[in-house]
C-alpha cells in the first residue's frame, strides 16, 4: 500500500493540479492532507483524485463543515486531529505536530503533519515523522508532495 502525502495547498490551484496527477498516475491508495487547503471553492480540485481523501484541518480552513461538503463522498475521514490505521501501522494525522495529545502521540507509529512548511523524514523513539513540506511553494518558492509505500518504509519526496 501507498499513500500520497500533502500539505499547505494554500490555494494554489497549479500546484494543487500537479500533485493530483503525480498521485494518480502513481496509483497511491489513499491521499493524506495535512491542513491548510484555505477556501472552500479549492477543496473541489481534490474530487480529481482516483483515491479516498483523509484530511486534518488547519490553521487557515475556518469553513470546517462547507469543505467537508465540498468534498464529499472523496473524503472518507476528516477532524483537527485525524487517527487511524493502515497495514498494522497507527498513523495520527494534524496540521500542527503540537496540538497531538502526549497520550496519541505515544501510540502512533506514523504521524503526519504540516504548518511549518519544511519537509521532515525523521524517527524519534520508534515514530516516524513526516511533514511533505508546501505544496503550494508559498513560504521557500517549492512545491513537494511524498509517497510513502508501507511495504519498503521508503518514502519518495517529489518537487514541482
Amino acid at each position: 500500500m501507498k499513500i500520497g502525502v500533502i500539505s499547505d495547498t494554500h490555494d494554489n490551484l497549479e500546484y494543487i493540479k500537479k500533485a493530483i496527477r503525480y498521485f494518480n498516475e502513481e496509483k497511491v491508495d489513499k491521499v493524506f492532507h495535512a491542513g491548510d487547503i484555505s477556501q472552500v471553492d479549492t477543496a473541489e480540485a481534490f474530487n480529481k483524485l482516483n483515491m479516498p481523501l483523509i484530511l486534518a484541518f488547519g490553521n487557515t480552513d475556518k469553513a470546517e463543515s462547507e469543505l467537508i461538503t465540498k468534498l464529499g463522498a472523496k473524503l472518507e475521514l476528516s477532524g483537527q486531529i485525524v487517527v487511524t490505521e493502515l497495514c498494522g501501522i497507527r498513523i495520527v494525522l494534524v496540521h500542527n505536530i503540537l496540538l497531538i495529545p502526549l497520550e496519541i502521540r505515544r501510540q502512533a507509529d506514523l504521524i503526519i503533519h504540516g504548518h511549518t512548511h519544511h519537509v521532515e523524514d525523521i524517527v524519534i523513539n520508534s515514530t516516524r515523522i513526516l511533514n511533505p513540506g508546501e505544496c503550494s511553494a508559498k513560504k521557500f518558492g517549492v512545491s513537494t508532495v511524498m509517497i510513502y509505500d508501507f511495504e519498503t518504509e521508503n518514502v519518495t519526496l517529489k518537487q514541482f
